[in-house]
């Protein structure tokens, strides 16, 4: 079977799959007029964010609403058009600790905003410590300090709780709810001797009344918080630990901790994307994409009035919960008849949709097979001609000696030691000739 004939059958075949299947080939599932507008993704865990904003888009966040403002390009009727879209959505407080503990992992303290790396050590205790997140470290007194000297004794807090210090002995808030009253907030301390100090508060009932909350004494040996260390008669912090780097399981462990709003000013700030519910169209944008006036005339000619068409495109919100951007395009036309005083006799309105381009989406594989062609004989024809062969360069032998006669006497060429030579390297000449002879006719380019 020649070659033409199988291309024959390769075009048929070709046709018959992209023409008779349609269903298969064209296939869409949007309905018609709708367009996904990039922007808004959906998760694999079911949930929505505003992907990163761009030259052509906005947003903005009050508490936990994030509102984004876009300029999409759909295509209408009458070409492209360039549209404004504004979308609110509640953010979802309860998924923003994945979001935020990844931003912490990838930045580090360091890439974070300082107001924001502080909450982070204060909702986990994973904290900055010289640029790393650092957990693991146990302080149940972390307004005290870790160690001071045994010479510095300890002062009384109440019911024989004792300090390291006088101001933390008169602001021990029982002491304080115990002489005050429930609430009171330490103010200041004085000094009576080395031994005493007088402690004062204030309540939040009576303004800036400061009150009297008896006294402080100082007392030997270390403060209840605290252990001897015989071998530098140091007073040391009770079930204080070390930190420890922060470890994949330690954010597992604390990831809940971040679903906080607060967090949202840093996700802004640093473009992440906002875990947000479905989103919904805050306007109706609209915009006359046309208007053609004709002057309308009777069979004589002449001008009796004139007919308007305008064509106005709107954006529908068509968001599902599988395509959160998805929008309609919709165009009116209307129809406008006037009279020659350009007064209006009627008028009518359609509506239609404008088809988007598909969408890129890897098409099924197509399997084309040549075998199933059934051969046939080629058709022979025999050529009467006589054809002649030119007389070549020789008949194979070697050529006989040549002696050349000059000056001095004569000089004889002897052929034979080449012949014998050519006779040798024949079969590696036709080798090589077979060779190139191969990739010449492969159309094989040797660089």
């Amino acid at each position: 079977m020649d070659i033409t004939a199988k291309l024959k059958h390769l075009v048929f075949y070709l046709l018959f799959f992209l023409f008779l299947m349609p269903s298969e080939s064209f296939s869409q599932s949007a309905p018609v007029g709708s367009v996904d507008l990039a922007g808004w993704i959906k998760g694999t865990d079911g949930t929505y964010s505003k992907a990163f904003p761009d030259n052509t888009s906005t947003r903005t966040a009050v508490n936990n609403i994030l509102t984004s403002s876009q300029q999409a390009l759909v295509q209408t009727s009458k070409g492209i058009q360039t549209f404004d879209i504004d979308r609110s959505s509640t953010a979802d407080i309860a998924r923003f600790g994945k979001v935020v503990r990844g931003l912490a992992v990838v930045a580090g303290p360091v890439g974070m905003g300082v107001t924001a790396a502080a909450l982070v050590c204060e909702l986990t205790t994973i904290c900055n410590q010289a640029g790393q997140w650092m957990m693991g470290a146990t302080d149940p007194y972390p307004t005290l300090p870790n160690t001071y000297p045994l010479s510095d004794g300890s002062w009384t807090g109440w019911n024989n709780v004792s300090f390291p210090n006088p101001t933390s002995g008169c602001s021990y808030q029982p002491r304080l709810d115990a002489n005050v009253a429930q609430g009171a907030v330490f103010h200041h301390i004085e000094q009576i001797d080395a031994a005493n100090y007088r402690c004062y508060a204030t309540h939040p009932s009576y303004g800036s009344t400061v009150f009297y909350a008896s006294n402080t004494s100082k007392l030997t040996g270390c403060a209840s918080q605290y252990t001897l260390n015989t071998s530098t008669s140091t007073c040391e912090k009770t079930g204080l630990t070390q930190p420890h780097v922060a470890t994949s399981s330690d954010w597992d462990a604390k990831q809940p901790l971040l679903n906080d709003v607060r967090f949202m000013g840093e996700l802004m700030d640093k473009l992440a994307d906002i875990p947000i519910g479905l989103p919904t169209m805050t306007n109706t944008p609209k915009k006359v994409i046309s208007e053609d006036t004709t002057v309308t005339k009777d069979q004589n000619g002449n001008a009796t009035g004139s007919k308007v068409t305008t064509t106005e495109a709107e954006i529908v919100d068509a968001a599902t919960a599988e395509s959160p951007g998805r929008v309609i395009v919709k165009e009116k036309t209307t129809v406008s008849n006037y009279d020659i005083n350009n007064t209006l006799i009627n008028s009518t309105t359609s509506t239609s949709y404008t088809n988007q381009p598909p969408p890129d989406k890897p098409s099924e594989p197509i399997t084309i097979s040549f075998d199933d062609v059934p051969d046939s004989d080629i058709e022979q024809e025999e050529v009467d001609a006589d054809l002649e062969t030119p007389e070549s360069w020789g008949d194979g032998f070697c050529p006989a000696d040549e002696t050349i006669n000059y000056h001095y006497g004569t000089l004889t060429f002897d052929f034979q030691p080449t012949c014998d030579f050519a006779i040798e390297v024949k079969p590696v000449l036709l080798f090589i000739a077979a060779i190139s002879a191969m990739f010449i006719i492969s159309g094989v380019k040797v660089e």
